[in-house]
């Protein structure tokens, strides 16, 4: 220090006052340290002189240190996650300063609370800590402003503060919206999503009325100012539910695909709008179709009155119904069975809709031979929106639907009930307990025709080729249906009784073969014994049931000696030059043929079946290739065969005329050996009788005398004769040798009919006693003489029981010890004439027209004396009509009311043996002698030529009609015919009240005018039935009721007989 007056001076501390640590400096001023609190201190110094240090003085000081500036600064703290808590990165601190210098902890000065945060609604509040000056935000902290105040201390002076407050925002948190996507929805169904259910508001609630739809079209409905709505062209509309807040989707009719995604926001209860989400609807476009395959109709096409076999038409129906959710296109069926492949059912199908389509198929002779027809059909599809672009599967690929048929209908064609819930068995009868895949299977054929055939086989003994009574019946053959092609469709064995039959084969022309069956195996065919042919069947031909097998062999091998049949000759037919025919010109079995037990061979000739044997008329021989020990090759010498070849057709030697050509009127030889006559050739063509009793004797090696040598004869002294007439016979024997030949014996066989005359018999004259047994009269044995001839003559009478025709007595001369004969048989043939008067039968009669239908001809009706009588003569007393036929007449004159029933001209009647009698001009025809009945009388028949009917009439009597004819007397038999009155109904579904058999009114109330109009006279109604959709059950139903209301109508008003046809047609 340097004093006042220049000196040197030095300066000392005395007394800091309290200010500890200040120093004074040589210069005068006092350096306080820091940290110093704030106050007055006084300090005293001395200052002393430097060259004299005694030389001092004292003074205080006073040093006032004042306390360092303090500013505590508002705070605003902003981003603080309210929701889930948070804690600033920042100190309240950090702007505050002391003494100018930013306070960065708390070492210096003090923190306080002065105020806390207000809470909202309770809830959590940010916190300040004073330890370090962060603030705190607590989890849950609801966004706002918060404000909390706090001061700053020095802590060196702690009254030197200063306060400040810091502001907390805690920002909003929006809501979340998060995207929506919702499958597997139902094509055409409202789809409705809780689209709040995924969403949320992390610091508070979702408001579900402010769901809104972020698209410039969408509209606010309410005017709440959310556009809850919003309509998309095409596809539907979009509705945000004010309530809950779910979305729904209306689409629009039609629409199946998916719709185009939506985007939409929600408010939370703070009013924070979420980000937009978007809503995605995947609808589960699902194609898928029913196949119904069903027999509708079955078209007997070959016509042969067997429906449903191999030619026939069937048509089937193909019914494809649309079972999924989006429409169809390009909908085809496949079905290989049937030559089916992409037929098209439906261009379009809507979704529950049905389509159908109709094929045909034609029965094949495999399907008859498999006996069904089985076969399952595919439908296919492709599902399209309604513009008609196909949906795609998840291979990206056109979504397809293949779909099997199901049996629409049984094996007999009726339908199915319920085809999609219904087990139908399979071809087997067998069921997989899956009801909507069954093959429809149809039964071939579908049903039998209602032919029959039927007959008797039977010996014909009075050789009239007709089963009659007394005649026995021949069983254990087999018979075969045999169709014009050649084939067997049916076989059965005779029974017992004679008696075989046929039924539900298809219309043609048949043959029955009839063969011998092994008694050893009845499945072992042998040879034929007999057939039928021309046996035609159609529609206006459906039963025989007289198809007779006279079972006539041609003839019997026999001994010449003896009469009795042999077994074990082999026989066979040739040409005329000697050729053996082939088996095929013969039936099964017959060429050769080797004769049994009844010594008995047939041969049936097929002309045609080979050039061996044409059609036309041929000349065949028999010849005998083997004959069993003991006898001679060959036929016999000793009985010859008749000279050339017996004309069948013409059978001038037949011994029973009409019916087959017999050369001898027996099926047995002789028993007694006589001679029978007999051909080794004939002439033979197609339609020629057949040819019987061509009984063929064979020679024994050992012949016990020689027939040569004795010769007889017999004639009749007149040709023909009548009932009653007695006819004288000569009988000459005649010994050719120059010895004694005897005794012999002369036996005579009158024919059936002709009765020996006692005492008529006569030797050279001589009246001699005949021993007569049946038709057999023999006389007392005698010897012949030398070269002599012995005249017998007797007389035989035509008794009434005789047949008309030729009557043949034939003669024998046998060795009286043996029996056997010495010479051919003699025969003498006269012929019976018939008697007219006493014989025939006339038949009468007349095709008329029957306007009332009744089948009786119907004579005029009269006025005669006042009264009025129909055409048999009956008073007519019903009022009614007598009023209709008595107006405006003067009923005191007798006269015609009403013309009777006339007859048909140019009609024609035909006989079975096919003669054509032509009606006159009234309708009239006659046949004369029509029949020969025998005893107490025999059938006739006559039928109606239903084609010689002028055009619409149809037969009302019986056609054809059979009559009992009695000899001597007269029958009348008459044919009637009307002209058809025919009136149609047609009915559909709309006249009857929905689902019910009820007629509607409109239709009930015509039925009885619409009778009316036709009641007056018979008539044919036909109702038809026009078939949509409806069950065959009901539209039977309908079809009795209106039947029913007609035919009561009918009975009310009608005159005559009503008709009634039904028919039920297919809508196509």
């Amino acid at each position: 220090a340097v004093a006042a007056d220049g000196s040197e001076t030095t300066l000392g501390l005395l007394d800091d006052g309290g200010l500890s640590g200040a120093t004074l400096s040589d210069d005068g001023t006092i350096a306080v340290p820091a940290g110093t609190a704030a106050g007055s201190y006084t300090l005293t110094y001395e200052l002393c002189s430097e060259f004299d240090p005694a030389i001092c003085d004292s003074a205080t000081v006073t040093v006032v240190v004042a306390a360092a500036p303090i500013d505590a600064v508002d705070d605003a703290l902003a981003g603080l996650d309210g929701l889930s808590g948070a804690t600033s990165a920042q100190s309240v601190l950090d702007n505050d300063t002391l003494n100018g210098s930013a306070l960065t902890d708390l070492t210096s000065v003090s923190l306080s609370i002065i105020s806390t945060a207000t809470p909202i609604n309770g809830n959590p509040v940010p916190l300040l800590d004073a330890t370090d000056g962060t603030v705190t935000v607590p989890p849950g902290t609801p966004q706002g402003d918060y404000t909390i105040v706090y001061e700053i201390c020095e802590k060196l002076n702690p009254t030197n503060c200063d306060t400040a407050s810091v502001t907390i925002s805690i920002q909003p948190v929006p809501p979340i919206a998060a995207d929506d996507t919702l499958s597997g929805l139902i094509v055409g169904n409202v789809a409705t999503v809780d689209i709040l259910a995924n969403d949320a508001d992390p610091d508070g609630s979702l408001n579900p009325t402010t769901v809104s739809f972020v698209d410039a079209a969408a509209i606010d409905t309410n005017g709440d100012g959310w556009t809850d709505t919003l309509f998309v062209p095409g596809e539907g509309t979009w509705s945000a539910d004010l309530g809950t807040g779910e979305v729904s989707f209306t689409p629009e009719p039609g629409f199946t695909a998916d719709p185009t995604p939506v985007d939409y926001t929600v408010v939370d209860n703070d009013g924070n709008p979420s980000n937009p989400a978007t809503i995605t609807l995947d609808f589960d476009q699902q194609a898928g179709l029913t196949l119904i395959k069903s027999v509708v109709a079955i078209e007997d096409t070959n016509g042969n009155l067997v429906l449903g076999d191999a030619g026939d038409t069937v048509t089937y129906r193909f019914d494809v119904t649309n079972s999924g959710n989006v429409r169809l296109a390009t909908v085809t069926v496949d079905d290989a069975a049937i030559g089916i492949s992409g037929l098209d059912v439906a261009y379009s199908l809507d979704v529950g809709a049905t389509a159908w389509v109709d094929a045909s198929y034609v029965i094949t002779p495999a399907d008859e031979a498999e006996g069904y027809i089985t076969n399952v059909a595919v439908a296919s599809a492709v599902g399209v929106d309604r513009n008609g672009v196909p949906f795609t599967d998840g291979s990206g690929m056109p979504l397809r639907t293949v779909a099997a048929s199901d049996a629409g209908t049984d094996t007999d064609a009726s339908p199915v009930a319920n085809p999609l819930t219904t087990d139908t068995p399979d071809a087997t009868g067998a069921t997989d307990g899956i009801p909507d895949n069954d093959p429809t299977v149809l039964s071939v054929p579908v049903q039998s025709s209602d032919l029959q055939l039927s007959g008797v086989v039977y010996r014909d003994l009075d050789g009239d080729g007709k089963f009659s009574a007394g005649e026995p019946t021949v069983g254990g053959h087999q018979a075969n249906l045999v169709d014009d092609q050649g084939n067997v469709i049916a076989t059965t064995i005779v029974g017992p009784d004679g008696t075989y039959g046929f039924a539900g084969f298809p219309a043609g022309t048949y043959s029955v073969v009839f063969v011998e069956v092994d008694d050893n195996d009845p499945s072992t065919v042998e040879r034929a014994i007999g057939r039928l042919t021309g046996l035609t069947f159609d529609a206006a031909n459906r039963v025989i049931d007289d198809a007779n097998l006279p079972l006539d062999p041609s003839g019997v091998v026999y001994d010449s000696s003896s009469g009795a049949p042999v077994a074990g000759v082999q026989i066979r037919l040739t040409d005329a030059s000697g050729t053996p025919l082939p088996p095929s010109c013969l039936l099964p079995g017959q060429q050769p043929q080797t004769t049994d037990a009844t010594g008995s061979y047939r041969f049936d000739i097929l002309p045609g079946a080979d050039p061996a044997c044409p059609a036309g008329r041929t000349e065949y021989r028999l010849e005998l290739v083997g004959v069993p020990s003991g006898y001679l090759d060959g036929v016999s010498t000793a009985v010859p065969p008749q000279a050339g070849a017996l004309d069948v057709a013409s059978c001038p030697d037949d011994a029973i005329p009409g019916g087959a050509c017999q050369p001898y009127a027996s099926a047995t030889p002789p028993s007694d050996g006589s001679a029978a006559p007999y051909y080794v050739a004939f002439i033979l063509g197609a339609g020629d009788p057949h040819l019987v009793n061509n009984h063929l004797p064979i020679d024994p090696v050992l012949v016990p005398a020689d027939p040569g040598t004795v010769s007889i004869e017999k004639t009749a002294t007149v040709q023909t004769m009548t009932i009653g007439q007695n006819v004288p016979y000569v009988i000459t024997v005649t010994n050719n040798t120059g010895w004694t030949i005897g005794p012999v014996i002369v036996r005579d066989v009158l024919p059936a009919g002709m009765i020996f005359t006692p005492g008529s018999v006569t030797v050279d004259s001589v009246a001699e006693t005949a021993v007569v047994s049946g038709q057999s009269v023999v006389l007392p044995s005698m010897s012949l003489e030398p070269n002599a001839t012995v005249e017998i003559r007797l007389t035989a009478r035509v008794a009434s029981n005789a047949t008309a025709g030729e009557l043949v007595n034939r003669a024998d001369v046998l060795d009286a010890v043996t029996g056997e004969p010495l010479a051919p048989t003699a025969t003498a043939t006269v012929r019976l004439m018939p008697e007219h008067v006493f014989d025939c039968s006339d038949v009468i009669g007349t095709v008329f027209d029957d306007a009332d239908r009744d089948g009786y001809q119907d004579g005029p009706i009269v006025l005669r004396g006042g009264k009025v009588l129909d055409g048999f003569g009956r008073e007519i007393t019903d009022p009614r009509l007598l009023s209709e036929l008595l107006a405006g007449r003067d009923r005191t004159i007798d006269q015609v009311l009403r013309n009777g029933e006339a007859g048909i001209p140019g009609a024609r009647v035909v006989t079975p043996r096919g003669v054509l009698i032509t009606t006159d001009e009234h309708g009239r025809f006659h046949v004369p002698c029509a029949e020969l009945p025998r005893d107490i009388g025999s059938n006739f028949t006559l039928k109606l030529d239903p084609r010689s009917l002028p055009t619409g009439y149809r037969v009302t009597t019986e056609n054809p009609r059979t009559i009992r004819l009695t000899a001597g007397k007269m029958a009348k038999l008459n044919f009637g015919a009307s002209i058809d009155r025919v009136v149609d109904i047609d009915l559909t579904d709309a006249a009857f009240e929905r689902g019910s058999s009820t007629p509607k009114a409109s239709l009930a109330s015509a039925i009885a005018p619409f009778v009316a109009r036709f009641a007056h006279a018979p008539a044919v109604l036909r109702i038809s039935y026009l078939r949509g959709s409806e069950d065959a059950a009901l539209i039977r139903d309908r079809l009795d009721e209106i039947e029913s209301r007609v035919r009561a109508e009918w009975r009310r008003v009608g005159r005559g007989k009503l008709i009634v046809e039904r028919t039920i047609k297919f809508i196509q």
